[in-house]
């Protein structure tokens, strides 16, 4: 006890380890398919040509949608199985004594599941370390109430979803933002967050408020160079034919944005749309009110909120308790109101509502109640292990509006604090 009293830290990281370890190769997720399939088909085929050629595997989207970054990661993933069964099946023949039920669980598509998920699990550690940065006090606790988090190990080391890499990029793109003055950094490391995917999008609007604020027009228009050639040329390897200066954005906006294959008023997220429609899949282009669809409505409410809280940060210290306030605010609204979203975009909040509440102590009560409803609202889209009674709880009706409706509660009892 007094070996783990002394060295806390190593504890947190080895325990968290062993959770994410332990849960590696007992299940995955439908969509870590679509990536094993992409990584296949990018070694198989190659790179031209790729976004407009149908997925071999039929467990993969038609065409493929999510943007470069994460394909030459799944293209860089995907051999290791192959490797590492030579290794085993070579030491299987040379010595009689090796088990050879091991050759038989590296063949298992459980097991290149499992390698799928390593560099999310590998994000999420320096996801906590980072964090810790953020602050000259709590470090150790910062540290715990990510890397400990059951939302993300939740996605990361079962799910199999990757969506704490492209969070990381982002967290490393305001730490260079806020913390020092490498601002093409920071805007590369953001281009490269939408490069993984675009649901860091998102936070557009107060980076680029921050920035300017910052630097000004002119280090932000630099920065902006930079990164459209890093984009630009992100895409270059899977050029065929066509424009090629135009084939990136047409690409980006055709195959990764309009490419999404859901496109219902929420998908499992419990938000404003889970109030209103509940989870009856519901598709957003339906008319809604005044002859305007779900997404139109979800647009301009969405839209309505981002503007007034850039409007109250513009008009606020550029410190970053404000940046986190705003930064918050902006990606709740948009998680809340707009259609189309997903339970796993909370993760996105996570380690910004663990900070504000680090310099405000007042918000950790909310920091908790927030992971709760994030974890509850994974495991009703995706109930592994599946227990039943709490599935039937979380799928009635008025159990989502409470729940939906809690959310939007935080979300303007900050909006009213910010706003003071």
């Amino acid at each position: 006890m007094r070996f783990l009293i002394k060295h806390k830290f190593a504890f947190i990281l080895i325990l968290g380890l062993l959770i994410r370890f332990s849960l590696l190769f007992l299940d995955f997720a439908w969509d870590i398919n679509s990536f094993i399939s992409w990584g296949k088909d990018l070694n198989t085929r190659g790179f031209p040509g790729f976004y407009e050629t149908i997925s071999s595997e039929v467990y993969a989207p038609k065409y493929p949608n999510y943007p470069p970054f994460s394909l030459f990661l799944f293209y860089l993933i995907y051999p290791f199985q192959k490797i590492i069964f030579s290794l085993v099946w070579y030491l299987n023949t040379t010595f009689s004594a090796f088990p050879s039920n091991i050759v038989l669980f590296v063949e298992n598509r459980s097991f290149i599941a499992g390698l799928f998920k390593l560099p999310a699990i590998l994000a999420d550690l320096f996801l906590g370390l980072l964090m810790m940065r953020f602050s000259k006090n709590y470090k150790l606790l910062i540290f715990a109430l990510i890397f400990l988090n059951p939302v993300v190990f939740y996605i990361s080391s079962y799910w199999g979803q990757i969506d704490a890499i492209p969070l990381l990029l982002i967290l490393y793109s305001i730490y260079f933002l806020i913390f020092s003055k490498k601002y093409i950094i920071s805007g590369l490391l953001f281009t490269s967050a939408i490069l993984f995917k675009p649901t860091v999008l998102l936070f557009i609007p107060i980076y680029l408020i921050y920035f300017v604020k910052k630097y000004g027009l002119n280090k932000f228009l630099k920065s902006l160079t930079f990164s459209i050639i890093l984009f630009w040329f992100s895409f270059f390897p899977f050029f065929n034919k066509g424009n090629l200066f135009a084939f990136p954005y047409t690409t980006y906006l055709n195959r990764v944005l309009l490419g999404q294959d859901l496109t219902l008023t929420t998908n499992s997220a419990y938000n404003f749309w889970a109030v209103v429609t509940g989870f009856n899949n519901i598709q957003e282009s339906a008319k809604f009110i005044f002859n305007f669809s779900y997404q139109q409505i979800g647009l301009l409410i969405a839209f309505g909120f981002i503007l007034f809280i850039s409007f109250i940060f513009l008009n606020k210290k550029s410190n970053l308790k404000n940046f986190l306030y705003a930064i918050i605010l902006s990606v709740y609204s948009s998680f809340l109101f707009l259609t189309k979203m997903h339970e796993r975009y909370l993760l996105l909040l996570l380690p910004f509502i663990c900070l504000l509440a680090i310099i405000e102590k007042k918000y950790l009560k909310i920091f908790f109640i927030f992971t709760i409803i994030s974890f509850l609202n994974l495991y009703h889209s995706w109930p592994v292990p599946r227990i039943d009674p709490l599935l039937t709880f979380l799928s009635n009706p008025y159990i989502v509006s409470i729940i939906s409706i809690l959310n939007i509660t935080i979300f303007l009892k900050l909006l009213l604090n910010f706003k003071k």
